[in-house]
């Protein structure tokens, strides 16, 4: 049997790293081709694509896109988390509601983009005048900890933490509150202790979302309670990671 993995655009550099680690059991599939009668029974990995443009009637799909789209937006995602249960920062769509957190002394961010990564579209305040029109505002959480927890098929496959790159500091981009690469910040695997609660919130995440995988970023807030930020439907891939979906993947598919 082989596996179609749907890219969420066509030059996706991790579905092709999955694709590759794979080998033959996988193949990149085609973002407009339809799914022909022939392969109906085959199964198929959505990386991230929300409107793929084909039907998938009778196909066994992993992340079905209706589930993506909803993870992809953040106003539509923490509303979800929180409906479920998760832990999620304080958000809201009200700007007024926003001011008064910055009265209490907490820093805003104010997301001018539902879909976007690596802190695109994301604007700091500190002050009241320095708010904002945005969809959505989330309440800042005081952290030491972030991890990328990656979960599949009700599993923790893998787990890194985001760490200062070294000799960063001093470079204009650094930010200390959005940890993306861009900022200054790796994924890091050496000496990471994560307590049962954290797992629990990232696979709780997963499911809430109705994914099947899903890459959770967590913060470890005050006395270390752990808040959801976000599930990534199409997560960046390389090494240890790649093979731990590439495990998870095969010994998944050996009971289909």
């Amino acid at each position: 049997m082989k596996l179609r993995v749907l890219p969420y655009k066509s030059f996706s550099a991790s579905a092709k790293e999955l694709v590759h680690a794979l080998g033959r059991k996988a193949i990149l599939k085609s973002q407009t081709k339809p799914i022909s009668r022939t392969v109906r029974k085959k199964v198929l990995l959505n990386w991230g694509n929300g409107s793929p443009r084909f039907d998938m009637t009778g196909v066994t799909v992993l992340n079905k896109p209706a589930a993506i789209t909803i993870a992809s937006n953040k106003l539509t995602a923490l509303t979800k988390l929180k409906e479920a249960g998760v832990n999620v920062p304080d958000f809201t769509t009200d700007k007024a509601v926003a001011e008064t957190w910055i009265d209490e002394e907490r820093i805003v961010l104010c997301r001018k983009l539902l879909r976007a990564n690596s802190g695109r579209g994301i604007v700091i305040a500190k002050e009241v005048d320095q708010l904002v029109v945005a969809p959505l505002y989330v309440k800042y959480i005081r952290k030491e900890k972030e991890y990328r927890l990656h979960v599949f098929n009700g599993q923790i496959i893998d787990a890194v933490e985001k760490r200062r790159r070294q000799g960063f500091q001093e470079n204009t981009n650094y930010n200390k509150y959005i940890r993306s690469y861009e900022q200054g910040w790796l994924m890091a695997r050496e000496g990471i202790t994560l307590n049962d609660k954290t797992k629990e919130e990232a696979i709780k995440a997963v499911t809430a979302l109705g994914l099947d995988f899903g890459a959770v970023d967590i913060v470890m807030g005050p006395k270390n309670k752990p808040y959801v930020l976000e599930v990534n439907t199409a997560p960046g891939l390389m090494g240890t990671t790649v093979q731990s979906y590439k495990a998870a993947i095969e010994n998944w598919m050996k009971d289909l």
